[in-house]
């Protein structure tokens, strides 16, 4: 309908806001690109501003923030670093309002529900913020992710203003399809606004990894069934260290150069890189077996299960050191050659955003993989090929794939040569022990199951002109 005094209101008053908040970052960067002048304010200084900036800007801004921490291909490393702040460390609301939303949630007061309760946030997110705190009924060390007051209304006037940007971009670049990627943005956090749905997954999650392997190696946080609201999720608390920091203690990862002086695998050497915060043996062993863990993980979730964690950036994954017994070591010998009684063990937190594949695009990705394990170059070729429903820039299809074969052909001569690097061929042997076993000892597939509301993307829902 016709837009409300009050929603053109609201709307002028946002974009007055947004200008006061990112106009001061804006300024000083357009100072900083002046010569002379522009020492006034240095580099650190002015991503310290933009962060600030973005985490001020709301939910919105925290969860571009954090997805650009995650993006090392589009900015520096510096960039990046900054912006994982956002990652855990966003602005959050005062415990009073936690309170009143618990309590509201769960008609009882908080007392009665917890022996302890910690007044300030363990951390906080773009969707709501973290407390720990103890069960009064069994003793349990559990958190409380609380969601932020007043969501739904802020981010239905910011998802209306990035339509309108996106759709402004579009009349100028239709190629760009900004307008669907502003679509997706909003499902994407309509998703996560019911926790409900949040430990619907969490359990789902925990179901696919209730092997005696994976429950050596993975855990997903346990809702607590009696605690489970709209905006409050309580679950079992998970020990752990943020993957990035647990794997910046860890040394700096050799940078150099490959080159042969020999024969076979071992004929290879790194040359031309920087020893002065050389990781040790053990070091790099510890990040080769979380790297290799946590990326099996994941192709389990697309291979298998077709349930995918699609929030994954590093506030949401924590690591931390557990001993596991002589079975999962057995296990673990036999998929990825490690035997050590002592392994990283991945949490992956906020499973509010997941997703999966209609029948035929999960089948396709199926036989993907399967090619690649295979090195199938024609399987492959054909895989690609069906994974979107047209290809504007393949004008042959038959050529497209025959050179795949071409190249998937090269590719193996050069693994079963021992001309690769000498980790490659190692890492690509462990691979495929473990996607075979995992294909010989898995349950068929499970369905993604459908969002609980069923409702259209955020910004189309909640219409500020309502």
């Amino acid at each position: 309908g016709r837009p409300s005094l009050y929603a053109i209101c609201k709307l002028i008053q946002r974009c007055a806001e947004l200008f006061l908040i990112l106009g001061p970052t804006f300024a000083a960067y357009l100072l900083q690109r002046t010569p002379l002048l522009g020492l006034i304010i240095s580099r650190e200084t002015l991503l310290s501003m933009f962060v600030s900036a973005l985490a001020r800007c709301g939910p919105v801004g925290i969860k571009w923030g954090q997805w650009a921490s995650t993006r090392y291909d589009l900015f520096d490393d510096e960039t990046c670093a900054a912006m994982g702040a956002l990652t855990n460390k966003a602005p959050t609301h005062s415990f009073e309002w936690s309170r009143h939303v618990i309590e509201t949630s769960f008609g009882r007061p908080l007392d009665d529900l917890f022996e302890s309760f910690d007044m300030e946030a363990l951390a906080s997110g773009s969707i709501g913020q973290v407390h720990t705190a103890t069960l009064r009924s069994d003793g349990t060390r559990v958190a409380v992710k609380v969601q932020h007051p007043h969501l739904g209304p802020r981010l239905a006037v910011d998802m209306f203003l990035l339509r309108a940007a996106a759709d402004l971009v579009s009349s100028f670049a239709p190629a760009l399809r900004v307008g669907e990627t502003a679509d997706q943005f909003a499902t994407n956090f309509e998703m996560q606004l019911d926790f409900r749905d949040e430990a619907a997954f969490l359990r789902k999650f925990s179901s696919n990894f209730s092997g005696s392997f994976w429950t050596a190696h993975v855990t997903f946080p346990k809702p607590m069934e009696d605690l489970i609201a709209h905006d409050v999720l309580v679950e079992t608390f998970e020990p752990g260290e943020s993957i990035a920091m647990f794997l910046e203690r860890k040394g700096e990862r050799k940078a150099g150069q490959w080159k042969r002086i020999g024969d076979g695998p071992s004929g290879w050497v790194m040359v031309d890189y920087a020893d002065e915060k050389e990781e040790t043996e053990d070091d790099s062993m510890i990040r080769m077996s979380v790297a290799l863990c946590g990326i099996q993980a994941y192709l389990k979730m697309v291979i298998f299960d077709n349930l995918i964690h699609a929030d994954l950036h590093p506030g949401n994954v924590l690591v931390r050191m557990a001993d596991i017994g002589p079975m999962a070591r057995l296990q673990r010998w036999v998929l990825m050659g490690d035997y050590s009684p002592r392994v990283p063990h991945i949490v992956f937190l906020d499973a509010g955003l997941a997703a999966g594949f209609n029948d035929d695009i999960f089948a396709n990705v199926q036989r993907f993989f399967e090619a690649i394990v295979a090195c199938e170059g024609r399987l492959l070729g054909e895989s690609v090929l069906k994974l979107a429903p047209t290809q504007p820039h393949v004008r042959t299809p038959s050529a497209f794939v025959g050179e795949f074969e071409v190249k998937c052909a090269a590719q193996k001569a050069e693994f079963d040569a021992g001309d690769r690097h000498p980790q490659q061929p190692r890492d690509a042997q462990r691979s495929q022990r473990f996607l075979r076993a995992s294909a010989s000892s898995l349950p068929a597939p499970t369905r993604l199951p459908s969002h609980r509301c069923g409702c259209p993307p955020l910004a189309r829902r909640w219409s500020p002109w309502r």
